[in-house]
């Protein structure tokens, strides 16, 4: 029995990832060359996913700037990429989840800032100011 590398891991938390976006690797490719690493081409993602193996080995690590790019263009801390990180870690971020995000914590400094007069937070806030 072979033992798992952190490239077979990285590689499937990859794959994983690109699926829970609803990438093709020719999709990831295009972005990976829009952020200037024209290098990860659809043909180096599927032979990182793919972790073609020779004599229980992997023919095709995962290099660490490889690593960087995927993690970057993603959208999720390189650390995710490795054992022991929840799988559910990759989530999806949305630019209208992270506008809502803003939104609501620009919302949330406003109402600490000005409570509403006679409000519980008016009441919290002015204790805490005491």
């Amino acid at each position: 029995m072979t033992r798992e590398t952190l490239s077979d891991v990285a590689a499937d938390r990859i794959k994983d990832a690109r699926r829970a976006r609803g990438l093709s690797t020719a999709e990831l490719a295009a972005m990976c060359a829009d952020e200037g690493h024209p290098e990860v081409t659809q043909n180096v993602i599927e032979n990182i996913e793919a972790g073609r193996k020779r004599n229980g080995r992997r023919t095709r690590d995962v290099s660490v700037d490889e690593l960087a790019v995927f993690a970057y263009v993603l959208g999720f801390p390189v650390a995710d990429l490795f054992p022991g990180r929840q799988q559910n870690s990759l989530g999806v971020t949305t630019a209208d989840q992270i506008a809502d995000l803003i939104t609501s914590l620009t919302l949330a400094q406003s109402l600490l800032r000005n409570p509403p007069p006679g409000s519980l937070l008016a009441l919290v806030v002015g204790n805490v100011e005491r």
